[in-house]
């Protein structure tokens, strides 16, 4: 990939959106945030932390400027200095596209105030490490109250609004979600069926993709969530405690049959 219209067209369906293609690619999901006319530091600090976290080896920044097409891509390395050096003030004021060179994620700046990143799990969880569900509400509540300023934003929010509301009933989690699986986990743990060090690493897995997505529960099921991660905070993974006060496997699966009987699950 060399020029400016190769990467526009593996990546874009136009100057303000990603191709449904080029998204559906690793399922990546997109992020707005308020961004000017150039690009901040917040924002090449994201796309250089997505960049490592999906194991790019450069980034290459292009330019959407109509005549450009032709011209050679600049390429940088995934660093924080480079990507501002090779920025410069050649993409001030204009739409430009940044992205990890294997395409894995993506920064759009548009000329309308706001920039779009877009990756899969691995990009966005270095470039947006609090969530996707998270970011998308900040930008929502950003753009209400700059609507006046600038009401472009509004459009931007309800085009990418957040995924999942704060669930209060374990009917409502959906399948496929970290709170579902840490709940199959759970449940698994308290029967019997897997031993302490699985039910670990399986339930905080779950909980940063949950943390990642954004998902959210409300008052007893939050609760008792966090009963179960002060439990495992104290677990020693080792067969027996590493320090006076650390739990066992059965002191831990103890806890958990507390709230699964609760659960009733």
């Amino acid at each position: 990939m060399r020029t400016n219209e190769e990467l526009n067209g593996c990546t874009l369906a136009g100057p303000e959106r990603y191709s449904e293609e080029w998204l559906a690619q690793h399922d990546k999901h997109v992020v707005p945030f308020v961004a000017g006319t150039r690009l901040g530091s917040d924002h090449v600090r994201r796309l250089v932390a997505g960049s490592r976290a999906c194991g790019a080896r450069a980034i290459l920044i292009s330019t959407l400027a109509e005549g450009r097409e032709k011209q050679p891509l600049t390429e940088a390395a995934v660093s924080q200095a480079s990507v501002d050096t090779a920025v410069g003030d050649r993409y001030r004021g204009r739409p430009a596209l940044v992205a990890a060179s294997n395409l894995r994620g993506a920064l759009l700046l548009t000329e309308h105030g706001y920039a779009l990143i877009a990756g899969d799990a691995h990009f966005l969880g270095g470039a947006a490490g609090e969530g996707v569900d998270r970011l998308r509400t900040q930008f929502e509540r950003t753009a209400r109250r700059l609507s006046a300023r600038v009401p472009t934003l509004q459009d931007v929010a309800r085009r990418y609004p957040a995924r999942y509301v704060a669930w209060g009933s374990l009917r409502d989690v959906p399948a496929g979600t970290g709170m579902a699986r840490q709940v199959a986990v759970m449940r698994s743990f308290a029967h019997g069926e897997i031993a302490a060090p699985e039910f670990a690493k399986g339930w905080l897995a779950g909980r940063r993709k949950a943390l990642r997505d954004g998902e959210r529960a409300r008052e007893w099921i939050a609760s008792d969530m966090q009963e179960i991660f002060a439990a495992l905070e104290e677990y020693s993974f080792g067969e027996s405690p590493c320090e006076p006060g650390s739990l066992t496997g059965d002191e831990l699966r103890a806890r958990v049959q507390s709230v699964v009987l609760r659960w009733r699950i």
